[in-house]
């Protein structure tokens, strides 16, 4: 591919046919379910932001029960639709903005931080490493950072069509770094998919402590016998260490 994951997804997510997929969108995983309701009371209070908020999905539970809340796209398309979705919202509520790049925001200037629905996948692996800085400095000492991936368990795909896809798989590489980029079962997308316990090292070595790994069903993901689950939630706050 000539363009790098970000720069091709984002084109993808401009598409009006996309747009309207995502503007459609309601309610949560069951994983964020258990989260919000299990934070509840610090999220009541919480000055939030929410990356890759696509079409207000999340937006539509969090803007009535935080403190304060922000939400950036890469997206301009899914910003106005976003706008257009919640027009009693201040402009600045939802605004163009790239988690590679929080330096509009000050350290320790966010509570809680969402990045739902697997958003940090649609980057590069270097700019993935980026923006996990970029939110550790931004999150606040105790702050809570949620967000979801796909997880590497998932492939093989038993679809044959989809696993065609992904003739340019070099195995060794896959299994030797833990992570690949794949064009999963939405073809217009490159996807960064990364085994679990992979994401747990990548994690701590970006300066965070993993509180809590679930499954599709929200359940504490298995780490001794992974299940094939297409996407895993972790749940993070800075290290003390």
């Amino acid at each position: 591919m000539e363009k790098d994951p970000a720069s091709h997804n984002c084109e993808v997510y401009q598409l009006d046919s996309v747009v309207k997929d995502f503007a459609r969108t309601s309610g949560l995983f069951p994983a964020e379910e258990l989260i919000v309701r299990k934070y509840e009371t610090a999220i009541a209070a919480a000055r939030v932001l929410d990356l890759g908020v696509g079409g207000g999905r999340t937006a539509s539970y969090l803007l009535s029960r935080c403190g304060s809340y922000r939400a950036i796209d890469y997206s301009s398309a899914m910003i106005s639709a976003c706008r257009s979705r919640f027009p009693e919202c201040a402009s600045c509520v939802f605004v163009v903005g790239d988690a590679r790049d929080l330096s509009a925001y000050p350290a320790g200037g966010f509570d809680f931080i969402l990045f739902s629905y697997n958003g940090l996948d649609y980057v590069g692996h270097e700019d993935r490493l980026q923006v996990l800085a970029e939110i550790r400095r931004v999150l606040s000492p105790g702050g809570l950072f949620f967000f979801s991936t796909h997880s590497l368990h998932a492939y093989p795909f038993p679809d044959s069509e989809v696993q065609a896809r992904n003739k340019h798989v070099e195995l060794d590489v896959l299994r030797r770094q833990g992570w690949y980029h794949l064009i999963d079962y939405y073809a217009a997308v490159v996807t960064y998919y990364i085994y679990p316990d992979v994401q747990t090292r990548q994690l701590e070595k970006a300066g965070f402590e993993v509180i809590e790994v679930l499954d599709l069903a929200a359940q504490p993901f298995n780490f001794s016998t992974p299940p094939n689950d297409w996407m895993v939630h972790f749940l993070c706050r800075q290290s003390t260490a």
